[in-house]
């Protein structure tokens, strides 16, 4: 099974849930919501 943590906001956090083995993050600690053009445009970088 692998574990998904949303709402990562801080470092901290991050650190606390990789050290209890979560195997994917995401939150606003590592990207705000954002608009399909501009997410494709990171995509293409």
């Amino acid at each position: 099974m692998s574990v998904v943590a949303e709402g990562v906001e801080t470092e901290p956090q991050r650190q606390v849930l990789i050290a209890a083995g979560c195997d994917h993050l995401q939150g606003y600690h590592f990207g705000r919501p954002t608009s399909s053009g501009a997410a494709a445009a990171l995509v293409r970088e």
